[in-house]
Order: C-alpha cells, then sequence, then structure tokens
C-alpha cells in the first residue's frame, strides 16, 4: 500500500457516501483554503507530510478537511456544523472499516473544529488519519531489488 493507495481508498469511501458529501480532492493545505471551485460538502485530504518507520511498518499520517458552508448566514451555523460533525463521524468510521478489512491500523485523532471568514461561511472540521502499514504489506520495499 502506497500512499497513493491510501488517497484512492479515501476517495472511494467518499464516493460511496456521495449523500454526504459530494466532492473529494486533495493536494497541499493552501490549495484548499485558494480553491473556487469546491463543491460543498467537501472532503480535502492533504499529502501526507509526515510519516515514520520502524521494523515493524510505517506510520502516514493524512490530515483531512471536511468543510461545508452555509448559503443563509450565520443563522443556521449550529445545524450546518452538527451535520458535518456527524458526517465526519460516518466517513471516519468507514475508512477505518476498509483499511481494516485490508489489515492496515488506521486511527483518526486531534479533531479541530474552525470557522472561516468570508462571503461563504465555510465551517470546517480537520482531523488527522493516521495509518500503519506493516512492512509486509509494503511489496515494493521487500522486493526492492537495485541492480546496475
Amino acid at each position: 500500500m502506497t500512499i497513493k493507495g491510501i488517497i484512492n481508498e479515501m476517495e472511494a469511501t467518499t464516493t460511496a457516501l456521495s449523500l454526504i458529501f459530494k466532492s473529494f480532492s486533495t493536494g497541499v493545505e493552501s490549495e484548499w483554503t485558494r480553491s473556487q471551485e469546491i463543491v460543498y460538502p467537501n472532503v480535502f485530504a492533504i499529502r501526507p507530510q509526515f510519516s515514520s518507520y520502524d521494523s515493524l511498518g510505517i506510520t502516514y499520517i493524512v490530515p483531512v478537511i471536511f468543510s461545508d458552508r452555509s448559503i443563509e448566514g450565520l443563522e443556521n451555523a449550529l445545524e450546518i456544523h452538527s451535520t458535518l460533525n456527524n458526517s465526519m463521524l460516518i466517513w471516519c468510521q468507514q475508512v477505518t472499516n476498509t483499511f481494516d478489512d485490508l489489515n492496515l491500523a488506521c486511527t483518526m485523532t486531534n479533531f479541530l473544529h474552525d470557522q472561516e471568514g468570508g462571503l461563504d461561511r465555510c465551517y470546517y472540521i480537520r482531523a488527522e488519519l493516521q495509518v500503519f502499514i506493516p512492512i509486509s504489506l509494503c511489496t515494493d520495499i521487500i522486493q526492492f531489488n537495485p541492480s546496475c
């Protein structure tokens, strides 16, 4: 399993939950904050900027931003945030189940709830997905045989 495989599984989960989240995108964090083409509610996976390795495997930390916006202004902020929180928990459970089926350990940590000002009143929850990949599943590493 590679970083691309992790992101692809996350996108597949978002697609399967299309009644909850309308779009999935990935990139660096500044791309999310500058994008004018987000279809809300949205899941944005930030490319992993940190991983750790030991003799048992590799742990990738993938920040994920769940966002939605208010069309009506501030009067429905609590409802939007509550719905977004419930949707995020459903998505997290589905991703965890998917990665468990692939024999990968997966946890969601460090939830940060926030609101961005501006014309669209974007509400978001930023979380970190930690995926542990056992070294036995890293076939690219195990089978690596450099030759000149």
